[in-house]
């Protein structure tokens, strides 16, 4: 008889990721940006460059973007125009530029490829096929659009409840943007999930507040924290309340990490490490600012080891060597191996510490955090967890090996099933392409089958496709029974 499961591919032994890390520096540092068009000049410059979205963009998004992106400019374009002068033209350029773009057909191929992995990664967690058990989402259901801009800024997203557009507006999706130069890597695009991870957050009234309180509990309470003291601006506290307070100062970050782990899998942490280390000039940070929503850059990449390593659905061989290869990663990057620190300033070189936290102990508190988000229990999910609607598993590692392996072979990936393999998926061709990028350094080669692979799964997406449902598999087949194993 078989050994029970799958075994670990040679993938994990990430042979040539110090290159990519390398060559990532070029995407991440271009300056490389897509035309600003001049639609605050005028009302009808802003209109004329909105009516097409009625034609370029799919009907379910009409109601939802295009008709009160069009009423916001007819009624109000003098106070837009006014709110723009004195702050930023976010998120007004962002909507518009999602449509001006399409219109020109820029990035045309990168586009469709980035926009049906949002669709994916939203469908994962928010249509009715994924919250079969569970009940539907309060707010956004439909995928953010895709969009290439503001490199400077880096992958963002701006989520629908923050500026509380929802009410104020009535637009009830979001953009996702990256810098145009990403377009042409796509392990990168790791980035995507964590960026949708946060409207996937504010789908469900409460969540992140319940994430917030369920990890601050359970850290509190570690039985492994206790009777440790630190200072805190002077001041001795326990360990243990002070790492709670800041990990729920995180939560809006960290929540958006766990949701891109759990649906891109090992290969989300090969991007976070991948994107986080050349923009730190080849380190991965053990301190960080104070007032930073963002975790420290290794704790992000230990969550993700962490969280690997506890996904019972996945064979316990793969992944515990993902996991070792992320910790890998982090013991050849990382800038101190002896502590988490916390404070101000611009570098390390004029940084004045608040808080020092011992290197183990927050080492702990990433394994605690990982176990409670994906499969803590939460009441806004009517008593599932995260991990339960979605997540990586065996079938998932299956295809993603068999991708990486044709990628390496420069072949396009078949988007049939192969024996043994379910459905294909935009994610698994990411994670896919990740594997083989990671092993060899091809950037330009592999991300050029990934997104041909990707375009044709965009001509099959429903949505996209021109059909009604919000999401491309609120239709789904049931079967009586499966015909093959």
């Amino acid at each position: 008889m078989k050994e029970i499961g799958i075994s670990p591919s040679n993938y994990s032994e990430l042979k040539d990721i110090s290159s990519l890390i390398t060559r990532n520096k070029s995407f991440i540092d271009s300056e490389e940006d897509s035309e600003k068009k001049d639609y605050f000049t005028s009302k009808e410059n802003a209109l004329s460059a909105i009516l097409p979205g009625y034609d370029l963009l799919p009907q379910v998004y009409h109601a939802v973007f295009v008709t009160p992106l069009k009423e916001l400019f007819t009624n109000y374009f003098d106070l837009v125009a006014s709110h723009i002068n004195m702050n930023s033209d976010i998120p007004y350029r962002d909507w518009i530029d999602t449509i001006q773009q399409r219109k020109e057909g820029y990035l045309k191929s990168a586009t469709n490829s980035f926009q049906v992995v949002l669709d994916d990664l939203f469908s994962g967690w928010l249509d009715s096929e994924s919250r079969l058990r569970i009940k539907p989402p309060d707010n956004q259901t439909l995928s953010p659009l895709a969009r290439w801009a503001n490199p400077q800024m880096g992958p963002y997203t701006v989520a629908v409840n923050q500026l509380g557009t929802s009410h104020e507006y009535g637009i009830k999706m979001s953009v996702v943007t990256m810098g145009p130069a990403i377009s042409r890597n796509i392990s990168i695009w790791g980035a995507v999930a964590h960026e949708c991870g946060h409207d996937i957050t504010f789908a469900d009234n409460g969540l992140l507040a319940e994430c917030a309180r369920l990890v601050y509990s359970q850290i509190l309470k570690a039985p492994q924290l206790q009777g440790q003291e630190i200072l805190y601006n002077g001041t001795k506290e326990p360990l243990a309340t002070r790492a709670a307070e800041v990990y729920k100062f995180w939560m809006y970050e960290i929540v958006a990490d766990v949701l891109g782990v759990l649906n891109f899998g090992p290969a989300s942490g090969i991007a976070y490490a991948a994107f986080l280390i050349p923009l730190r000039s080849g380190k991965l940070r053990s301190w960080g600012a104070a007032n930073e929503a963002h975790p420290i850059d290794a704790l992000r990449i230990f969550l993700v080891a962490d969280l690997v390593r506890q996904i019972s659905s996945l064979n316990a061989n793969v992944r515990n060597s993902w996991s070792d290869a992320l910790e890998g990663i982090i013991g050849k990057y990382i800038s101190h191996k002896d502590k988490f620190v916390l404070g101000h300033g611009q570098d390390e070189s004029h940084f004045y510490p608040t808080v020092e936290f011992p290197f183990e102990s927050m080492r702990e508190t990433t394994k605690i955090v990982a176990k409670t988000l994906a499969f803590g229990e939460l009441e806004t999910l009517e008593k599932h967890y995260l991990a339960e609607i979605n997540t990586w598993a065996d079938n998932d590692e299956i295809i993603a090996v068999r991708i990486a392996n044709d990628l390496l072979n420069k072949k396009e990936p078949s988007l049939d099933s192969q024996s043994g393999e379910t459905k294909i998926y935009p994610a698994h061709l990411v994670a896919g392409s990740i594997y083989a990028i990671a092993e060899s350094a091809d950037i330009s080669n592999i991300t050029d089958l990934a997104t041909l692979a990707l375009s044709k799964l965009y001509d099959k997406n429903a949505v996209w496709g021109g059909f009604m449902p919000s999401q491309m598999s609120d239709f789904f087949i049931h079967r009586f029974a499966p015909k093959f194993l």
